[in-house]
């Protein structure tokens, strides 16, 4: 998968940082591990919508809406990939 280079290595660190510590906190029974995936996730499709810093920050209209649906389809990624297999 080939992601847009238009982020600054500051940008990524800091968008992950507040990824992980809201999933923390909306999820402190979930091991940290699965927080870290689901946050790296989060930042992969991200890069791939926004393509730019500069474009995500000029994408005032429905950005939550945006980031919403992009959480929603890492959370479904996670529980298929962890979906046991004999179910």
């Amino acid at each position: 998968q080939s992601y847009a280079l238009d982020f600054s290595t500051q940008f990524i660190r800091g968008t992950w940082t507040a990824c992980y510590n809201s999933s923390m906190r909306n999820g402190p029974h979930i091991p940290p591990p699965v927080h870290s995936i689901f946050c790296d996730c989060m930042i992969d499709k991200g890069r791939v919508y926004f393509r730019s810093e500069e474009n995500i920050r000029n994408y005032a209209d429905n950005a939550t809406e945006v980031w919403t649906n992009i959480a929603n389809d890492c959370n479904y990624e996670l529980s298929q990939k962890n979906k046991p297999t004999h179910a």
